[in-house]
């Protein structure tokens, strides 16, 4: 269930992000990193579609301009799923 859960919440982010956008203007791709720790102690990202529980997840949400203007008073927005945690300070533009 969880596993639908993510890719559901996936689906619907996508969706929703496009929604906010006026006339196509932007579009956005969100997808969703398994963090772990390679054999040399840094951090791997891979691309997943499944979850477990304890896995460290890193969500990656990009936008691009449609136009051949600038944008302006863009706000991104990206929900925690209810099943999910954040961790403090992990964010990062």
């Amino acid at each position: 269930m969880k596993y639908k859960s993510l890719f559901l919440f996936v689906l619907f982010l996508g969706l929703s992000v496009n929604a906010n956008a006026q006339n196509d203007e932007l579009s956005s791709v969100l997808k969703a990193f398994k963090i772990t720790l390679g054999a040399d102690g840094n951090e791997v990202a891979t691309e997943v579609t499944e979850i477990k529980p304890g896995d460290i997840i890193e969500y990656r949400l990009t936008y691009q301009n449609e136009t051949d203007g600038s944008l302006t008073q863009i706000t991104p927005v990206l929900p925690i799923p209810l099943e999910m945690f954040y961790l403090d300070n992990s964010a990062s533009p």
